[in-house]
């Protein structure tokens, strides 16, 4: 609010300066011309004459002035205009990526894939699901399977497509980050993103980068928000060669 206040100031400051210079050298002069020293007339007629001359010099200066003291107003009414605007669309993109989140954050809850092949096999949920699923890959990969076999072996546990659904929740939270936040504030947001993800999700999401390849999935990864120290040496473990 200072600031504004100041830049206000400073804008129509020198406006007013020339406003009161117009009225001082305007009486100034008519004094050098017409005055008498420190005589003042006490003729009614004179000083008639005194303020005709005094409007109708300084009335059409201060009109414009007045004039140019409007379009500034305008222009500031403007700015302010679109700094509520922009406030508006900040506050409406929060709502959406924590509203985003929550979602993400019960839809995890229901996340759930079988213990193995058999159709009547055990199912597990969520963070049960994901440390189920971190044994079966690692299990594949150290007897030497091939990554469509790894693929193959995960979707017979996976009927509903669960994995594909979480995959694709995190990654409109990332596109609503990329498509609505400022570049430099990105980096906050991926953070707020991943800290308040469950961690098994993003474990989820890690393996989900290793496995399978779908485009999404390139997009995730190409815009950094699994890019932390600890997440990339704990997809290491799942690379296929």
């Amino acid at each position: 609010m200072k600031k504004n206040n100041t830049s206000l100031i400073n804008k129509i400051g020198p406006t007013i300066l020339a406003g009161g210079s117009v009225i001082f050298f305007t009486w100034l002069s008519y004094w050098i011309r017409f005055g008498h020293g420190f005589n003042f007339s006490v003729d009614p007629a004179v000083w008639g004459q005194f303020g005709d001359f005094l409007g109708g010099v300084i009335n059409p200066l201060l009109t414009f002035i007045s004039v140019i003291l409007l379009i500034n107003s305008v222009g500031l009414q403007r700015q302010a205009n679109e700094s509520l605007i922009e406030l508006e669309d900040f506050r409406k993109t929060e709502q959406k990526f924590y509203n985003m989140l929550e979602s993400q954050r019960v839809s995890f809850e229901d996340f759930k894939i079988k213990a193995n092949e058999n159709p009547h096999s055990e199912v597990l949920f969520n963070g049960e699901a994901v440390l189920h699923l971190e044994g079966k890959v690692l299990e594949e990969i150290s007897s030497g399977a091939s990554l469509e076999e790894i693929r193959e072996a995960i979707e017979k546990l996976d009927k509903s497509e669960a994995i594909y659904n979480v995959v694709r929740r995190f990654y409109l939270l990332v596109n609503l980050i990329l498509k609505e936040v400022a570049p430099e504030k990105r980096k906050e947001y991926f953070d707020t993103c991943v800290g308040m993800t469950d961690y098994r999700l993003i474990c989820l999401l890690v393996i989900s980068l290793e496995i399978f390849d779908w485009s999404i999935l390139e997009d995730i990864d190409k815009s950094g928000v699994l890019a932390d120290k600890s997440l990339v040496d704990y997809r290491k473990a799942f690379s296929v060669n």
